[in-house]
């Protein structure tokens, strides 16, 4: 990479220090109610530009604004398209289950393509304001609402889920590569996932083959070879690679959503070892990611205030924010 990103990373470095701190997470622990975990996330510093009087998911909605459209501001000649476009596919799928289903659906913030555009393809399948990918994986939507009385929404999220990744594949040449690893991990932890729930609900492997998603590692072949064998086949498959410990614990456990939270927790393990790089977009990644990570923790610690659940039980499932 040139020194494009330089101007960047300093101001990426300066928002560095205002991150969440684990003092500030306990702060929000011992909050007694909704109202002082509000109090508490506006002396944070969060939700700038939000109105306070409409509650904390609105602080919370504005800050997943803000990031958002930091990440516009730092995104030099699309090098932070892969990520950008998030939400973006995102909002796809609430904008096709809502025009299967007859309702409105709830939006995310707009990365590379707006709203309005991504709804306005879905009811008229006039897609030349998306992407190729999004446009495929509209059709191959509609195909199956015509197709099938009351679609299953799973199918939806398979489809738009595919593309959504091959968008981000291609996307991720412009970033390093980095950016490529990212996403070849994360597909792999992906379908790993898939495989294991589709063995624990003893479904077909057609079932799986229809959620796994290319672009990976290891190949759909690798994991048809093994899909009838005890699932120490699964910890063989991916002896060796970066998957072995976090497989070998999921085997061991059963425990899919500690799975996800290990695989979340090397993913952005992976940019917090490159953030030192000043003229690369690593250190926007980094910041980026884990911010999104403190955000999934803060919504978690706030729904257990909400729901009265033991800080020890939430603490289980938030994601690590410090490598």
């Amino acid at each position: 990479m040139s020194n494009k990103f330089v101007y960047q990373n300093a101001q990426i470095k300066s928002r560095e220090t205002k991150l969440l701190t684990l003092a500030g997470e306990q702060r929000l622990f011992d909050a007694q109610n909704v109202q002082d975990a509000l109090k508490i996330l506006v002396e944070l510093g969060y939700g700038n530009g939000a109105n306070i009087e409409d509650g904390i998911d609105a602080v919370l909605d504005k800050e997943e604004e803000n990031l958002v459209a930091l990440l516009n501001e730092m995104n030099v000649a699309g090098s932070l398209d892969a990520f950008y476009a998030d939400n973006d596919f995102l909002n796809l799928k609430t904008a096709l289950k809502a025009y299967a289903t007859g309702t409105k659906g709830v939006y995310l913030p707009s990365g590379l393509f707006k709203i309005e555009d991504i709804i306005l393809a879905v009811e008229t399948d006039d897609c030349s304001l998306l992407c190729e990918e999004m446009k495929s994986a509209i059709e191959t939507c509609k195909t199956l609402l015509s197709d099938e009385k009351g679609v299953d929404p799973r199918k939806i999220d398979c489809a738009v889920d595919k593309k959504a990744y091959e968008f981000k594949l291609k996307a991720s040449k412009k970033c390093g590569k980095t950016a490529k690893e990212y996403f070849e991990r994360k597909i792999d932890f992906a379908n790993i996932g898939t495989f294991f729930r589709c063995r624990k609900l003893h479904l077909p492997i057609e079932f799986f083959k229809e959620g796994f998603i290319d672009g990976g590692k290891t190949g759909v072949e690798s994991f048809e070879k093994i899909y009838e064998l005890l699932l120490d086949a699964l910890c063989e498959l991916e002896k060796g690679t970066h998957a072995e410990k976090i497989v070998l614990s999921l085997v061991e456990s059963g425990d899919l959503v500690a799975f996800e939270k290990d695989a979340d927790d090397a993913l952005l393990k992976i940019w917090k070892d490159e953030a030192s790089d000043m003229f690369s977009v690593a250190p926007i990644v980094s910041y980026y990611l884990t911010k999104k990570t403190e955000l999934k923790n803060v919504k978690l610690i706030v729904a257990g205030i909400k729901n009265k659940v033991p800080e020890k039980t939430i603490k289980e499932r938030m994601r690590e924010l410090y490598a």
